[in-house]
């Protein structure tokens, strides 16, 4: 079971599906309610119930607006994408589900009970809402994870099905890549990758039939605006790649991995560059881009 939760999970949700999926929820929730008026709702005797019902709509809103862009970020080394897990995302799922049940009874407090017949105890609450919502929330966890992984694998396989047939061969330009004492002379069908090794930069080529490797004192932003070339990109916040190298692309649940000429390691790519990424490889495989 622990095995499970520590499974790698796609964390990273991009801010207008967020938007959305929390618009979603805060109008479909309290109109559930509305219609199946559970937990003793149908019991309330006031005139402005249905009204009440649908204002669950603010605390709902508030809440999980809170939770994405506030509590994610405040606590953001918690909320890394390289280690999330099914088990973080299920606590993750859960502690919204604790968050909006309190909002509601703080809500009910204030705008429920001083016009109707009803109570609200928080206690019986929480209880009742961990119970009706965990089942819910694994579900929903292994449902976006298998969805997840097919999607990616499907494009993968797409991808690099196009790559097989490239040669991918470029103008060999020298180009001068400057750090803050010394400076590194590399052709730019050579250059395979760039990654960031603290406030250096391993600039991995291929030379005379092997690859060289050489750290340079600088930061991988300053070789990233040196390199001003459409083929040579940020594919995550370590790594600098050239896609005209780029034999391959694998996909599995926590994201995509580039597999480039000569080098053994997979190259990571970050979920906030992966669409610009993919679309970059496709592009560059087109007659246009023809070199």
């Amino acid at each position: 079971m622990l095995g499970i939760l520590a499974k790698p999970y796609p964390y990273y949700i991009p801010f207008k599906t967020s938007f959305k999926l929390i618009l979603y929820f805060s109008i479909g929730f309290p109109l559930f309610y509305l219609l199946a008026q559970p937990f003793g709702i149908n019991n309330w005797q006031c005139s402005y119930k249905s009204w009440i019902i649908l204002g669950m709509f603010f605390p709902l809103l508030t809440t999980l607006s809170i939770n994405f862009y506030a509590v994610s970020k405040i606590s953001s080394s918690l909320f890394n994408e390289e280690k999330w897990t099914i088990g973080k995302e299920i606590i993750w799922s859960l502690w919204n589900i604790l968050t909006i049940i309190v909002s509601n009874h703080y809500y009910y407090i204030y705008a429920a009970m001083p016009v109707c017949s009803t109570n609200s105890d928080l206690g019986m609450s929480l209880i009742y809402g961990l119970a009706i919502g965990i089942i819910p929330s694994i579900f929903c966890v292994q449902f976006n994870l298998l969805r997840s992984y097919k999607n990616r694998l499907n494009k993968a396989e797409k991808l690099s099905e196009l790559l097989s047939g490239r040669q991918g061969i470029i103008d060999n330009e020298i180009i001068e890549l400057k750090g803050e004492n010394e400076s590194l002379k590399v052709g730019l069908n050579d250059l395979r990758v760039v990654k960031a090794e603290d406030n250096y930069s391993m600039l991995i080529w291929k030379s005379n039939g092997h690859l060289d490797k050489r750290l340079i004192r600088g930061s991988l932003k300053s070789i990233e605006i040196q390199l001003q070339q459409n083929f040579i990109k940020r594919c995550h916040r370590s790594y600098l790649v050239n896609l005209y190298k780029v034999n391959s692309v694998t996909g599995n649940s926590r994201g995509y991995r580039l597999s480039v000429q000569d080098l053994e390691e997979s190259i990571p790519v970050s979920r906030e560059l992966a669409k610009e990424i993919l679309v970059l490889l496709e592009e560059l495989n087109q007659p246009a881009y023809a070199l």
